[in-house]
């Protein structure tokens, strides 16, 4: 197995309800945290997530590294990575992309929204 099959294996399993509950559970993808923050939360607030503290302000998202890390990127830079679409796939070659292409599974890729569909 390599890191694709790995992939496929692990976001298949979000999908599994013997494994993750329907109802219990949602997938949500890392970039709409970044680039849709509030339409997420209101969503989550939709489908029955309890707030915090009943009435309080919905919160920001941070401005600042993911957990501390120095290594990754405040969320400022994020946005503006990840807003140029030539930088998802930077550092990427030619055949590794082509491993992808390949590899990924079409139907997650179009649960996902993942599929250029849209």
């Amino acid at each position: 197995p390599d890191a694709i099959c790995l992939w496929n294996d692990v976001v298949r399993s979000y999908f599994n309800d013997a494994v993750y509950s329907e109802s219990q559970a949602v997938v949500v993808r890392s970039e709409d945290f970044l680039f849709r923050f509030r339409e997420v939360m209101d969503e989550l607030a939709a489908w029955g997530l309890v707030e915090r503290e009943p009435g309080a302000t919905p919160p920001e998202p941070s401005a600042d590294r993911a957990k501390g890390h120095f290594e990754c990127r405040t969320r400022n830079q994020a946005l503006e990575f990840y807003a140029r679409a030539e930088n998802r796939t930077l550092k990427f070659s030619a055949e590794q992309l082509a491993q992808l292409s390949r590899g990924l599974d079409p139907e997650l890729l179009r649960r996902l929204a993942y599929d250029g569909a849209d």
